[in-house]
């Protein structure tokens, strides 16, 4: 889709509402945009949609979640009643995305894209998948980056149009069920394993997911389940995946797993690790760190007594890149 045709598009939905968390400007971009609720045109869409230097560390990666979440944002509002109960606000915006797709033959047309637009209403958010193709440093230049292994599979399953979370699209729902009902147990006994005292080697923090503040909000979200926090710093280049190393003591394995059930992410021994353990924050941390809400109880003390985390300004709610495919499940930039 060209610049034109994007604007076009969100012009045709009468704006999109937005919440920034503070201020952005960006004049490469032509960006500037107070903090709080607003509803953007086509043009500040657009600004918002490619900006780099007022998000994360100023890289492309970083500005791929940011646009995925301003896609986010469009997809809700398209499904929304204030577009499909509206015909001249959807056949505007039909108009516009036939104007600057290229789509199969069987969707060229404004009549076909409707029918599949209302059909699109009954899709959970939570089955929109937004991706980046997994990545990796150039082995030649570290200031740019290359497919990764993981990269194939993905190409493979979109070539056979088949979900980008790793099921089988063969599998019956009861299949599904009772694999969901497995997985629902081992949930429950991590999770009580996780409610006992935390290990006491302590840990690292390192921000590699270029979101400004986020080593400091996840410092206090694990100092509020019972570790140690000893240092927090920032990687020297953004970070795919969310890693937990630990040095290979015993102690240091025992704090580096409980840190990884409370987390979607492995605990391995690092060589690189010299003592304790190290959270390694990568692009994927919205994803694996659970919401507050859901969070456990901090060993030693009642849901109420515990402070609520800090909340970083920069970060948004369920909205991040990775390599296995992340959904989006919300357009509110200002949580």
């Amino acid at each position: 889709m060209n610049f034109e045709g994007f604007a076009t598009m969100v012009d045709a939905m009468d704006g999109l509402p937005v919440c920034l968390p503070e201020a952005m400007k960006d004049r490469k971009a032509q960006l500037d945009l107070p903090a709080g609720e607003q509803t953007v045109d086509g043009e500040d869409a657009l600004s918002l949609a490619r900006t780099r230097y007022a998000v994360g560390d100023g890289s492309d990666i970083a500005r791929m979640g940011h646009q995925q979440r301003v896609m986010s944002a469009i997809i809700q509002r398209a499904k929304s009643t204030e577009v499909l109960a509206r015909p001249d606000r959807l056949y505007g915006f039909l108009d516009a995305v036939t104007s600057s797709l290229t789509v199969d033959p069987d969707l060229d047309s404004i009549p076909a894209l409707a029918s599949l637009a209302q059909t699109a209403v009954g899709v959970d958010d939570d089955q929109i998948t937004f991706m980046v193709m997994p990545w990796q440093a150039a082995p030649e230049d570290p200031n740019r980056v290359v497919p990764a292994d993981e990269a194939a599979e993905v190409f493979s399953r979109i070539r056979i149009d088949a979900p980008m979370d790793g099921s089988d699209p063969t599998r019956s729902a009861d299949e599904d069920a009772a694999e969901e009902s497995t997985e629902d147990t081992a949930a429950e006994a991590a999770e009580t394993d996780a409610d006992e005292a935390p290990g006491d080697s302590p840990v690292t923090v390192i921000n590699g997911s270029t979101i400004d503040g986020k080593a400091a909000q996840v410092q206090q979200r694990a100092e509020d389940w019972g570790f140690t926090v000893a240092d927090t710093s920032t990687a020297a280049s953004a970070r795919q995946t969310t890693e937990i190393g630990h040095d290979g003591s015993a102690r240091a394995e025992a704090t580096a797993q409980q840190l990884a059930d409370r987390l979607d992410a492995d605990a391995v021994v690092h060589e690189d690790v010299r003592s304790g353990v190290t959270l390694m924050l990568g692009l994927d941390i919205e994803d694996v760190l659970p919401a507050e809400d859901t969070a456990a109880e901090v060993p030693g003390t009642d849901a109420g007594e515990a402070d609520d985390p800090a909340h970083d300004s920069g970060s948004t709610s369920g909205a991040t890149v990775g390599t296995a495919g992340t959904t989006v499940d919300s357009v509110d930039l200002c949580a």
